[in-house]
């Protein structure tokens, strides 16, 4: 099923993600928050990889996303915005 395969994926990304966190002990409470923005993404680049039944496409925009993710953290260092 499309949906459910999109949903545990999605999930599984997230939790990839904040698991790092988890693991080395700096895991608070506030960083779940941070489950919707990872599940939405990784649901989307499961839709991506099952439509497309290539895993080149999700990580192609993956990509893209960390670069864009990257760059507005340097420029908000720059500008004295990030603490």
């Amino acid at each position: 099923n499309r949906v459910i395969y999109s949903l545990v994926s999605g999930f599984l990304f997230a939790f990839a993600h904040l698991s790092t966190n988890f693991l080395s002990g700096t895991f608070v409470l506030k960083d779940l928050v941070y489950v919707l923005p990872y599940m939405s993404l990784g649901t989307s680049f499961a839709l991506m990889v099952y439509d497309s039944k290539s895993t080149l496409t999700s990580m192609i925009f993956h990509s893209i996303h960390n670069t864009f993710v990257g760059l507005l953290l340097i420029f908000t260092y720059y500008l004295g915005v990030a603490v």
